[in-house]
């Protein structure tokens, strides 16, 4: 969503909750994790997560921030950005 604003529901769709993500623009990645971890990434650079199904997200620090347009979970804590710049595989996640 734009300036990092998600909503989730717990009803199917029949109701929706504002999360706050952290994340300062556009969202324009999200995955969810073989470890059932949620993914967030917005256009800036910026990646955040939820451990607790999408109720709250931490900030997430990568080693070499880049402008971000898609993630894909690869497993063993691993996931692949593309971006702009190409692909880069981060293993930033928590075991």
């Amino acid at each position: 969503g734009l300036r990092g604003t998600v909503y989730r529901s717990q009803h199917a769709g029949s109701t929706w909750t504002k999360v706050d993500t952290g994340l300062a623009a556009a969202v324009v990645g999200a995955t969810k994790t073989a470890r059932g971890a949620l993914l967030l990434a917005d256009v800036g650079g910026r990646m955040a997560m939820s451990a607790d199904d999408g109720r709250t997200f931490s900030a997430m620090k990568l080693k070499q921030p880049m402008p971000i347009t898609a993630i894909v979970d690869l497993g063993d804590g691993k996931v692949a950005l593309t971006g702009p710049r190409g692909v880069a595989v981060s293993e930033t996640l928590p075991h």
